[in-house]
């Protein structure tokens, strides 16, 4: 998979000529962004939701050692059924 920027994409559609349209080969030749894959919360093998409802304050983190949100992300970041 390849993420392009999708504002630099729409720009081009959008200059004098190109009609708003975009081409298979301007998606090909579309730049890429800078981008690396988190692990969210709630996917981690360090987290742990207290009550199983998902809310900010009954879910906690053993690896930074406090209350994180289950969309939220860190660089200690590992997949649970990762070994």
């Amino acid at each position: 998979m390849r993420l392009i920027d999708a504002d630099a994409l729409f720009a081009e559609a959008m200059a004098d000529g190109a009609y708003g349209y975009v081409d298979a080969k301007q998606i090909a030749d579309a730049p890429t962004i800078d981008a690396v894959p988190v692990v969210r919360c709630k996917n981690c093998k360090w987290w742990v939701d207290l009550d199983q409802k998902n809310r900010y304050t009954d879910c906690y983190c053993h690896m930074v050692e406090c209350s994180t949100d289950p969309d939220w992300y860190c660089a200690y970041g590992r997949w649970k059924d990762d070994e």
